[in-house]
C-alpha cells in the first residue's frame, strides 16, 4: 500500500523523474502526468482526461487491461512489461500501477512507466547468441569427432577439400537458423549493408589486402629458396577455382565473423571484450581446419585474428570476405 501523504507536491517531485508518471483520479480521469509520460506514451497536446484521449494507448489493449485490472483489485500494486506502440516506433515498457491512499482513503492510482527497450533488446540478443553458439560448439565438436573418427579409427581418408565443403554445409545451416529460428537481424550478423557503407569497406581493405598479399609472395619465395615449400594442392590456380572460392569467402566469414565473433560480442562481457571477441572465434574457426594440418592451421589462426580485428571496426562481413577471397585463394594456389 503507497501511503502518499506528498501528493499534494506531486508536480514538484515527479516533473524531473525520468520515469513516466500518470496520476488517476478514483474514477479514472486523469489528473496530472509528467513530461516523461508525454514522450513515452505519445500523450498529444492540449486536454487530456482519460486513457480515451490518447490514441497510442486506447490502441494498446494490454495497457488498458492492465489498468483495468488495477483498478478492480484492492491494496495490490501491480507490475508488467508490454510491448507498447505509441505511434512512431514499438518499445518496450516496465509498468508499475499502485493505489494512492491518503487519511485511508482511496484517492486514485499511480501509473509508473519505464522504457527498457534496450535491456529487453540485450536480454533477446543474449538468448539469441547463447543459442546460436551453443549450436556452433556442438558443430564443431561434432565435426571433429566424425574427422577423428574418419581417420584414425576407419583410415578413411578424405581430401581436405571435402572438409572444406563440410564446414560450408554447417555455414549454410547456421545462415537459416539465424534468418527463422532467432530474433537477430542479417544486419545483426554483419550481412546487410547499406550501399555506401559496403563500398566504404571495400575501399578501407584494398591496402590491407595489397599488403598481405606482398607478405605471402616473400614467404612463398622463402620456402621455395630453403627447400620447404608445401606440396599439397587445394585448389588448382584457375579462374574458375577462383571464382568458385568467392562462395567459400563468403560462407567461412559468415560462420567465423557474423555468427561466432557476433555471438561471443553478446556473451563474453569483460574489460578487453574486443580482444576476447576475436581471439575465440578466431580460436575456434581454426578448429574447424584440423584436418588441414597444423601449418594450414596456423595461417587460418593468423589471417582469422586479422579479419576479426576489420570486423570489429566495419560491423559487415563484406570487406572480411575480399580479404579472405584474394588472400585465401593466393595462399593456397602458391602451396602455401
Amino acid at each position: 500500500m503507497l501511503d502518499n501523504n506528498y501528493l499534494d507536491n506531486e508536480q514538484l517531485i515527479f516533473d524531473e523523474m525520468a520515469e513516466a508518471v500518470i496520476l488517476f483520479d478514483k474514477d479514472q480521469s486523469i489528473r496530472y502526468y509528467n513530461d516523461a509520460a508525454k514522450d513515452i506514451f505519445a500523450i498529444p497536446d492540449g486536454e487530456v482526461e482519460t486513457v480515451n484521449d490518447i490514441p497510442s494507448m486506447k490502441q494498446n489493449k494490454k495497457v488498458l487491461r492492465f489498468l483495468k485490472e488495477t483498478f478492480a483489485k484492492k491494496d495490490k500494486a501491480q507490475n508488467t512489461e508490454v510491448v507498447y506502440d505509441n505511434g512512431a516506433i514499438d518499445k518496450v515498457l516496465k509498468l508499475r500501477t499502485n493505489k494512492i491512499v491518503k487519511s485511508g482513503k482511496d484517492k486514485g492510482l499511480i501509473l509508473l512507466g519505464a522504457d527498457v527497450t534496450a535491456d529487453s533488446d540485450l536480454r533477446r540478443f543474449e538468448k539469441d547468441s547463447a543459442s546460436t553458439f551453443i549450436g556452433i560448439v556442438l558443430s564443431i565438436c561434432l565435426y571433429l569427432f566424425t574427422w577423428s573418427l574418419l581417420e584414425f579409427t576407419l583410415h578413411i581418408h578424405y581430401r581436405p577439400s571435402v572438409y572444406t565443403k563440410v564446414i560450408e554445409g554447417i555455414s549454410f545451416v547456421l545462415f537459416w537458423e539465424v534468418l527463422f529460428l532467432s530474433s537477430l537481424s542479417l544486419k545483426d550478423v554483419g550481412v546487410f549493408a547499406t550501399p555506401k557503407k559496403l563500398l566504404q569497406s571495400i575501399r578501407d581493405v584494398l591496402p590491407i589486402i595489397g599488403i598481405a598479399c606482398g607478405i605471402m609472395i616473400l614467404i612463398n619465395l622463402g620456402l621455395h629458396l630453403s627447400g620447404h615449400a608445401m606440396n599439397e594442392r587445394f585448389f588448382d590456380s584457375t579462374w574458375s577455382k577462383a571464382v568458385s572460392y568467392i562462395a567459400v569467402a563468403v560462407m567461412q566469414e559468415f560462420l567465423a565473423r557474423g555468427v561466432l565473433q557476433t555471438s561471443i560480442r553478446f556473451l563474453v562481457k569483460v574489460k578487453w571484450q574486443k580482444f576476447f571477441n576475436v581471439l575465440l572465434s578466431s580460436l575456434l574457426f581454426t578448429l574447424m581446419h584440423l584436418p588441414h594440418g597444423f601449418p594450414f592451421m596456423m595461417g587460418a589462426l593468423v589471417m582469422g585474428i586479422g579479419l576479426g580485428i576489420v570486423y570489429e571496426y566495419q560491423k559487415n562481413i563484406w570487406g572480411c570476405a575480399l580479404i579472405h577471397w584474394v588472400c585465401g585463394f593466393l595462399a593456397i594456389a602458391m602451396f602455401f
